[in-house]
């Protein structure tokens, strides 16, 4: 398999995902797609208005997007040991209320990488 073939096949895996996710967890997986594996090809973020209504799915992708982007922090704290991983969990969970776990294991994972 291509590399070319694989990123498209990873790109629609993420579609599959996203259609059968609720919002915040379908906007988030379209958010972390199109950010940590922003070398393969996008996925537009219409798809979301396509499947929810338009403006929820609007105010969802701005959420996604700030969990995403809030994670630097926690993760350069959890890499120094002054949180545990639940610890971090849970504050994601506090800040950013209604996604689903694996949201946030994959926002504090990408944390941990920016932090590096």
């Amino acid at each position: 398999m291509s590399e070319s073939d694989y990123a498209l096949r990873e790109r629609d895996g993420a579609i599959a995902r996203i259609r059968n996710a609720a919002l915040l967890d379908a906007a988030f997986i379209l958010v972390y797609h199109n950010t940590v594996m922003s070398t393969y090809p996008h996925i537009d973020q219409a798809l979301l208005a396509d499947i929810f209504d338009e403006s929820e799915a609007a105010a969802a992708l701005s959420t996604a997007t700030k969990l995403l982007n809030s994670t630097y922090d926690l993760g350069k704290a959890y890499l120094a040991g002054r949180f545990t991983h639940e610890d971090c969990v849970k504050r994601l969970e506090a800040g950013f209320p209604g996604f689903g776990r694996e949201s946030y294991e994959k926002a504090l994972s990408y944390g941990c990488f920016q932090a590096r």
